[in-house]
């Protein structure tokens, strides 16, 4: 409790003396479209330029946000880190306190119906992307689903990670069901998979 009560004191002293420090300007720009903002760290996918629609990525841009608490707080400054993971992924979400990042990826099936297989990838968040050494399995296998304006939405919450796979908002098929997978990214288990009617993902969200 005394512990507790000294970190308020502290917080209430800092917004009472609250100095700007100048830091310097770092450009994030990338036209993929996704990244995610977690424990200090800003992450952003990089576009594949090969792939037929532009619209994947296959690498990631990871920024180190300064923090208060840094040796020198005086130093306002980003540490960037960038690399390709050699595949290439929808969107992503990640964990930095267990150096976790799952990439959702998809890829073509020669079929008539032209449907895609969908999966997940289990990488570290730092050290280039590498599997996940807790990970049993490295990629995770989904279903197969037709690829119109499909999207991902990805949760870790522990050991298990949720994954929705959905249509767009604007072009709902009410016909199809979206599909919601649950893991143990650890094991590799899956726990449960259902289908939801769209009008329930937002719970989910």
């Amino acid at each position: 409790m005394r512990e507790r009560l000294n970190e308020l004191r502290r917080r209430e002293s800092a917004w009472a003396n609250l100095r700007w420090h100048d830091c310097g300007m770092t450009d994030l720009a990338s036209d993929s479209g996704i990244y995610e903002l977690q424990h200090g760290i800003f992450i952003q996918g990089l576009r594949h330029v090969g792939t037929p629609n532009g619209m994947l990525s296959d690498g990631v841009r990871m920024v180190h946000l300064p923090r208060s608490s840094d040796s020198d707080a005086e130093e306002c400054g980003f540490a960037l880190e960038e690399y390709r993971l050699g595949f290439d992924f929808a969107d992503f979400n990640i964990d930095p306190e267990q150096n976790l990042a799952v990439y959702a990826c998809f890829e073509a099936l020669n079929d008539p119906q032209a449907t895609i297989h969908t999966y997940i990838r289990i990488r570290q968040l730092s050290n280039g992307g590498k599997a996940h050494p807790h990970a049993r399995l490295e990629r995770l296998e989904l279903g197969n689903t037709v690829p119109q304006d499909l999207t991902f939405i990805i949760q870790i919450f522990g050991d298990f990670v949720g994954i929705l796979t959905r249509t767009s908002f604007w072009a709902i098929d009410e016909r199809r069901d979206s599909e919601f997978y649950l893991f143990n990214w650890k094991t590799g288990t899956l726990q449960t998979v259902r289908a939801i009617h769209h009008e329930h993902e937002m719970i989910f969200c």
